[in-house]
């Protein structure tokens, strides 16, 4: 059989135009079945030579609780007509009831991606139907269930057909696994931390404890899920953020859990997304018709590129570090500052040598035309002199009028010492096998009765590994790295 199905086309594979014309509301016209009459319908409904039956299948996306019960279902439904083609393009299929002991749910069956009849050699006719959007909210809580169709030709009832159907239930089986997932049992003497970048959490992998760093798994149900955490944001703002969790829609292993964000606002004093709103939110999702127009990708490749170009120079604007635990996070304040030409002169010949090492591992094709500085941030901190911390735009010019804003120098320089502490060159997309480290710093901040300056950076590889690290300025390395 597997080798017929691959026979051309016009020899094995016949395809109809197939028009659903929608029948008379049934229910308005006091047809609505009685469940005797759902329960006692067949599995194959046969009327004038013609026989039909159902296959399909049913999962539960979601299951809300407000504003009103409700379960998220998408049920496919494929109708299969064995007959003469004159029979099969008559039947009409729009009404359908899941049953499930005494409880039934009645819905509306629409037209699903394919809209035609279909047949493999000399099989039954086939046409692919689907029921969406919310459900009665008992849908979220069985394993199975019978789906009943109601059958018409021309308009005219011919009968029911039914089928047992098993329900595949998402938020279930993430609720499971989260059960039996293991959470590292937190401290109550040592402080935990995470942080927001660009919408996405990251979990800083240790603690801290008694002056000191110590690496350590660390799960993000560590943290008390749905209550207030402390929080420190880039613009320097103390505040609360709240992290809640929905059950993953499509579960298919992994994290079973999406992560909603929110952030305290005191002027209004309610909760609202920690997520920044960018160009791409008033843009329809490319999965949604409206999102593969040509109008759309071209407004989507626009806002991309406005998006990179702002994140190169001026890097997340939603950065905020959060933590739980006993001690105490002080916000350490940059100040801006113009280097003098001596230093900056020492800074730009380090970073030629930095730029040079990293070249030498692209491929001649992957090599841009030339390369040039942009937006650079040049700080010192406020309880730390002579000490300054730089980080600069490193822009590829590629040539057709195309160029990549994503790289960047970090620099720590001692003006007492007249010497670089630490430097690196980073960009997300580099060779696989490179060693290149992106740094960015994004908020500066003590511990307690700890000395040392610390800082939130974004910290990642150069091939899609971003990341983020709690960073120690004066000895240049990370004391913590997020997961």
């Amino acid at each position: 059989m597997a080798q017929r199905l691959i026979e051309p086309l016009h020899l094995s594979y016949l395809v109809v135009a197939y028009a659903l014309v929608a029948p008379p509301d049934l229910v308005g016209q006091g047809r609505q079945p009685t469940p005797g009459t759902l329960a006692a319908a067949p599995t194959e409904l046969s009327v004038d030579g013609v026989r039909i039956r159902l296959r399909g299948e049913a999962r539960v996306l979601s299951i809300t609780e407000s504003p009103t019960p409700a379960a998220e279902l998408d049920l496919r439904l494929t109708v299969l007509i064995t007959g003469p083609i004159e029979v099969a393009t008559r039947i009409e299929v729009n009404r359908v009831w899941l049953r499930s002991a005494d409880s039934i749910a009645a819905g509306q069956l629409e037209p699903g991606s394919h809209t035609q009849l279909t047949r493999i050699d000399q099989g039954p006719w086939m046409h692919t139907l689907r029921a969406g959007n919310k459900w009665p909210h008992w849908l979220g809580a069985v394993d199975s269930a019978e789906v009943v169709t109601m059958i018409m030709r021309d308009t005219t009832p011919l009968g029911y057909v039914r089928l047992p159907i098993q329900i595949i239930n998402y938020p279930r089986m993430a609720e499971i696994a989260r059960s039996e997932s293991h959470s590292v049992k937190r401290d109550p003497n040592a402080t935990y931390f995470g942080a927001i970048m660009g919408g996405a959490l990251h979990v800083m992998q240790g603690i801290y404890r008694s002056l000191t760093f110590e690496a350590r798994a660390v799960e993000l149900d560590g943290f008390p899920l749905g209550n207030p955490l402390s929080a420190l944001d880039r613009r320097g703002r103390s505040g609360q953020l709240r992290i809640d969790t929905i059950p993953v829609q499509n579960y298919y292993g992994g994290s079973p859990w999406d992560y909603v964000v929110s952030r305290y606002d005191a002027g209004s004093s309610r909760w609202v997304p920690a997520h920044d709103a960018t160009c791409f939110d008033s843009l329809p999702s490319p999965s949604e018709p409206a999102g593969i127009s040509t109008q759309s990708m071209e407004q989507r490749r626009d806002c991309s590129n406005r998006f990179l170009s702002q994140i190169g120079a001026e890097g997340y604007r939603d950065v905020t570090l959060f933590w739980i635990g006993p001690d105490s996070v002080r916000l350490i304040e940059p100040i801006s500052v113009q280097l003098d030409s001596v230093v900056r002169a020492v800074l730009e010949q380090r970073g030629k040598q930095l730029w040079t090492a990293a070249l030498k591992e692209l491929s001649s094709a992957d090599r841009p035309r030339s390369v040039r500085l942009g937006a650079r941030r040049d700080e010192r901190l406020s309880n730390a002199p002579g000490l300054v911390v730089s980080s600069w735009q490193v822009i590829l010019e590629h040539g057709g009028g195309w160029s990549d804003p994503r790289g960047s120098l970090f620099f720590v320089y001692s003006e007492r010492e007249h010497r670089i502490l630490y430097a690196t060159f980073g960009h997300p997309e580099w060779s696989p096998g490179s060693e290149l480290l992106q740094v960015k710093p994004y908020v500066y901040f003590g511990m307690g009765r700890d000395s040392k300056i610390y800082c939130l950076t974004e910290y990642g590889g150069a091939w899609e590994s971003s990341g983020m690290a709690l960073f120690d300025i004066v000895a240049g390395r990370p004391v913590l790295v997020s997961n």
